[in-house]
């Protein structure tokens, strides 16, 4: 019984981290969408911008934000 729950906490743990990563992918994709529909002079600009932070970065600011006490 303890292996099936092993089983499955680690496959819901691997299914949350893929999803994560495919939601960042897709807000990249999208935002470099939006970098094409600006004048040609600002598209270079934008697409550097989404090239500063990667996955790994943002996991990284991510956990860091959620470790902050929140104020009140």
């Amino acid at each position: 019984m303890k292996r099936i729950s092993l089983i499955a906490a680690s496959c819901l743990l691997l299914v949350s981290a893929c999803s994560g990563r495919a939601w960042y992918e897709g807000i990249q994709h999208s935002q470099r969408f939006d970098c094409f529909n600006l004048p040609p002079a600002q598209q270079e600009d934008c697409l550097q911008q989404l090239k500063q932070i990667d996955y790994q970065r943002y996991r990284e600011e991510l956990d860091k934000l959620k470790q902050r006490p929140q104020s009140q």
